[in-house]
Order: structure tokens, then sequence, then C-alpha cells
């Protein structure tokens, strides 16, 4: 798939593709929640003050009991094997926040009637509004961060709701903003230093290493 990628007719089976994997990981996602607690709704179109659509949100979910609307922006990029590769990955993710932002502050303005509307549910008060990017295959690097908006794998999530520490979305947001926190204690590391000598010089080289 990555060499398929660097050609344009490659692209273009690569777009669609992507279009693919995306439908399946909305399916596998929209699957976790009880339809009894939650209103699930899946391409939701959300337009500009205009009238003109600004974009769809792949997934939003609405929790009753803690009237929290979730708003799941859909990656499945593929694993990069070089370095050029990981940027441009993390490009794809800085754009999904910057439309995650925008949407957001879209729903806001919409405000409580739009909502209600999309829903199909008259909820009486603002939901507390958050923003996930979920990646199927992908973590960006440490240069690519939102304090709102945060990105997690698909296994995590799927894990943390299936799990007994999930009791809601509130609950499942909380969990997503610790992501980092969570990667860090899987894949801890030591910094340490090592001394190399060369002829006369003695150099002392950072080095990374486990626990």
């Amino acid at each position: 798939m990555t060499l398929l990628n660097r050609s344009a007719e490659g692209r273009r089976f690569y777009n669609r593709v992507s279009v693919q994997k995306e439908e399946e990981q909305l399916r596998v996602l929209a699957g976790l929640f009880d339809v009894s607690r939650y209103t699930i709704r899946k391409r939701v179109p959300v337009t500009r003050n205009d009238g003109t659509r600004l974009t769809d949100v792949d997934l939003i979910l609405y929790d009753k009991e803690d009237r929290v609307l979730l708003l799941i922006h859909a990656k499945w990029l593929i694993r990069p094997d070089s370095v050029q590769e990981v940027l441009a990955r993390d490009q794809e993710v800085a754009a999904a926040f910057a439309v995650g932002a925008r949407v957001a502050a879209q729903i806001s303005d919409l405000g409580l009637g739009w909502i209600s509307n999309m829903l199909g549910a008259d909820l009486g008060q603002l939901p507390r509004l958050c923003s996930v990017v979920v990646n199927q295959d992908f973590v960006p690097s440490g240069w690519v961060y939102n304090e709102q908006i945060p990105v997690v794998k698909m296994d995590f999530l799927t894990g943390f709701v299936t799990s007994s520490q999930f009791n809601g979305l509130a609950s499942l947001y909380t969990a997503c903003t610790g992501f980092n926190e969570y990667l860090e204690k899987q894949h801890s590391v030591k910094l340490a230093h090592e001394e190399i000598q060369y002829g006369e010089y003695v150099f002392e080289i950072p080095t990374v290493g486990t626990p």
C-alpha cells in the first residue's frame, strides 16, 4: 500500500480503499455502544452559517445519561516506514485537528436546536462537547498534539470501552486525554550516558534503553 501510494494511479486506488477501510472502522466503532443509552449518527454533515457544507463528522455519539456529545474523527493511516512518511502522517493528523476544532466551534454556534434536530430528540440543554481522533494503525510523533482533541489508536479505544473502567462517554474522553501517559507506561525508557573513547578523547553519548 505504501508503494502504491507513491504514484498518481496508485494514489487513486489507495483513496478508494481508504474509504472502504474507514467505513469498516465506523461500523466497528458504532457497534461498541448500546443504542438504549447512546444515540449514534454516522457521516453527519455540518454546515456553515451561510448554509454551505463545512465538512462531515465521521461519527457522533450522544450519551443520554452523561449528556456528552462526542465527535469522532476516524482515520486509517498506513504505518510509515520512513521519516518522510512519519512527517506526512503527522500532517494528516494535524489537518484532522484543525478540522475537528472548526467543527466543534461551528456546532457550538449552531446551538441546541441543530444538535436536537440532528439527534432527533429535544435535549433541553446543551450537552458537553468533546472531540477525539481515532487512528487504526498510526500514532503521531510528539510534534503533533492538541490538548482539547486527543488522538488515540483504535485498539486502545475498543479495549477501554469493553473494560470495566468504561461507564459512559465522559470516562471515555478522560481516558483518551491520558493516552500519551498510557503509551509512556507501555513503552517506558531509561535515559543514560555511555562513554566512548577515541584515541586520547572520551566522548559521553546519551543513550536510550529499557529500565
